[in-house]
C-alpha cells in the first residue's frame, strides 16, 4: 500500500518479501550478491533543501496511516541542533536498535554521522528485549528509549553495570517520578534530556535537562524552542495564553513539514498559517500544555483521542476500524487507560453479536495492526453507555476489571516456582487471583512487561528468557 500510495519507482528489499509485495518500480535486492556489482559511481547531486528527505507514516484514523513528508532542511535543522546539544564535541557511541520506520531512530542514525561517531548496530526480532544489553555494552555511553523503556531500566538497576551517562527521552509524558529514580539509581552521574516533538516536526522540536534539585511537579517539563523552531501555546483563537493557562501547541520554524501525502484536506487542516511570522506555515499539534513561570513548557495532554504507548503514536479510530471489520463485533471503543505503574495501557470495549475470545480476536487483530496496537485489554458490553444526545459516553466505560476478562479456570500454583512466577505476574500486572493456566497476554501483558516479568524472576533465582513469555504466554 505505501509503495502504491508513494509511486516509488525503486525498492530495496529483501528476497523474502518480493512475493509479497506486488509494484511496477525497479525492485533492489539487498541480499543478492549481484545487486553490488551495478554502475558504483556517485551519484550528481540534484536535492536543495526544499526537497524531500523521506516520507515516514503515522496512525492515521481513518484506519490508514498518513504519511509525512519531511524536507531536508528540516532534517537538516533537527541533526545539526542534536549534535549540539547531545554530542557537544565528543566522542561518543549511539546504539542503534529501533525501527528504521519509527523517527526516534532518524537521532541514533544521522547524528553519529555528521559528528564522526559511530553507530553500533543491534540485531534482534524484539527490540525491546535489548535495551538490557544496549545499556550494559561498555561501548555506549548514549541512548535514545522512551519512558516505557527507561521504567524497564529502572527494575533492572543496572546503574553501575553501564557506561551510559546521557539518555535522550522522547515519544511520551516523562513522570517527575520516574526521572528522580533513575537519577538516584546512577547517584547522579546521569544527563536525562526530556525531548518533545511530533513526527510532523522532524523528531524533536524542545528539550528540557532534568534538574533533580528544581523539578517537584508531576511531569518533567518539555522544556524550550530547539534551534530555528517556535513554540506557541494558543487558546481557541489562536491568541497567545497567559503563563499557566493551558493552550494548544502550535510549532513554527525550519523543521516543519511540508504537509501529509497526498492528503490535501488533511494538510490544510493541520499546517495553518502562522500569524506571527507573515509567509510561514505552523503545525497545530493537538496537545495541551501551559507556559510554566521559569520560561519552560509543561505538556499536559491530548486535545482528541490520539494518544501515545511507548514511544508509538496511536489514533484510537484505527484500531476501532479494524475491530468493526470482525463480523462477530457489533460496536467497538478504544480508550487508553493508566495501568497500576502509571503507564498507559490500550483498552477495547466491544458489543458482540455472536460467540468470539479475546484470544481469538487478538490473533486476529494482529494480522492488520501492529503489535504495540493490540489492545491490552479486551472487554465485552451489552450495551455501550450513551449520553443524553445519544453519542458513546466514553467517560461511562469501566475500568480494566480482570474479573471481566476472558479467563481461563482458575488452577492455582502447584510449586514454590509457580507461586514465584503467579506473584511476579500480579506484581507487574496488577492482576489478582492469578492461575498457573492464565496466558500473560490476556491479562494485559506486553513485551516491556515480559521484561519487567523477567527482571523479577532473575532477582528471585530464575532465568526466563523473554522469546519464553512470548512464545508459552
Amino acid at each position: 500500500w505505501m509503495a502504491e500510495m508513494t509511486l516509488s519507482r525503486i525498492i530495496l528489499m529483501q528476497r523474502d518479501v518480493r512475493e509479497q509485495l506486488s509494484c511496477e518500480g525497479v525492485t533492489v535486492l539487498l541480499d543478492d550478491e549481484s545487486s553490488y556489482h551495478q554502475d558504483d559511481a556517485d551519484l550528481e547531486p540534484l536535492s536543495d533543501a526544499s526537497h524531500l528527505a523521506y516520507v515516514i507514516y503515522t496512525s492515521g484514523s481513518t484506519g490508514r496511516p498518513k504519511g509525512v513528508l519531511i524536507e531536508h532542511r528540516g532534517l537538516a535543522n533537527y541533526i545539526w541542533w542534536a549534535k549540539e546539544v547531545y554530542v557537544k564535541g565528543e566522542k561518543t557511541n549511539f546504539p542503534l536498535y529501533s525501527s528504521i520506520s519509527f523517527d526516534l531512530t532518524v537521532t541514533s542514525i544521522f547524528t553519529p554521522l555528521v559528528t564522526g561517531n559511530t553507530i553500533i548496530v543491534y540485531d534482534g526480532e524484539d527490540k525491546t528485549a535489548l535495551i538490557a544489553s544496549i545499556v550494559q555494552d561498555p561501548r555506549v555511553d548514549i541512548i535514545k528509549l522512551t519512558p516505557a523503556h527507561l521504567q524497564v531500566l529502572k527494575e533492572m538497576n543496572l546503574a553501575d553495570k553501564t557506561a551510559v551517562r546521557r539518555m535522550i527521552v522522547g515519544g511520551e509524558n516523562l513522570s517527575t517520578r520516574l526521572a528522580q529514580s533513575i537519577h538516584e539509581q546512577f547517584e547522579g552521574r546521569i544527563e536525562i534530556c526530556n525531548e518533545y516533538g511530533p513526527t510532523e516536526t522532524v523528531v524533536g522540536c524542545m528539550i528540557y535537562r532534568y534538574d533533580a534539585v528544581k523539578d517537584r511537579r508531576e511531569s518533567v517539563p518539555i522544556g524550550t524552542a530547539a534551534a530555528n523552531m517556535s513554540i506557541y501555546v494558543l487558546d481557541e483563537n489562536r491568541k497567545p495564553v497567559p503563563v499557566g493557562v493551558p493552550g494548544e501547541i502550535y510549532i513554527s520554524g525550519a523543521g516543519v513539514a511540508r504537509g501529509y501525502l497526498n492528503r490535501p484536506e488533511l494538510t490544510a487542516e493541520k499546517f495553518v498559517d502562522d500569524p506571527f511570522e507573515p509567509g510561514a506555515k505552523m503545525y497545530k499539534t493537538g496537545d495541551l500544555a501551559k507556559w510554566l513561570a521559569d520560561g519552560n513548557i509543561e505538556y499536559t495532554g491530548r486535545i482528541d483521542e490520539q494518544v501515545k504507548i511507548r514511544g508509538y503514536r496511536i489514533e484510537l479510530g484505527e484500531i476501532e476500524a479494524a475491530l468493526h471489520q470482525e463480523e462477530a463485533i457489533k460496536e467497538a471503543v478504544v480508550t487508553a487507560r493508566e495501568d497500576v505503574h502509571g503507564f498507559k495501557q490500550l483498552c477495547a470495549y466491544y458489543v458482540s453479536c455472536g460467540q468470539i475470545t479475546v484470544s481469538k480476536l487478538r490473533k486476529q487483530l494482529s494480522q492488520t495492526l501492529a503489535s504495540y496496537m493490540i489492545p491490552a485489554y479486551f472487554i465485552e458490553m451489552d450495551e455501550m453507555p450513551l449520553t443524553s444526545n445519544g453519542k458513546i459516553n466514553r467517560k461511562g466505560l469501566p475500568a480494566p476489571d480482570f474479573g471481566l476478562q476472558d479467563r481461563a479456570e482458575y488452577k492455582a500454583p502447584r510449586t514454590k516456582a509457580e507461586e514465584i512466577l503467579v506473584s511476579v505476574w500480579e506484581s507487574v500486572l496488577g492482576a489478582e487471583n492469578v492461575g498457573i493456566l492464565d496466558n500473560f497476554f490476556d491479562l494485559g501483558g506486553d513485551s516491556i512487561k515480559s521484561i519487567q516479568v523477567s527482571s523479577r524472576l532473575k532477582q528471585s533465582g530464575y532465568k526466563m528468557e523473554i522469546k519464553d513469555c512470548q512464545c508459552q504466554p
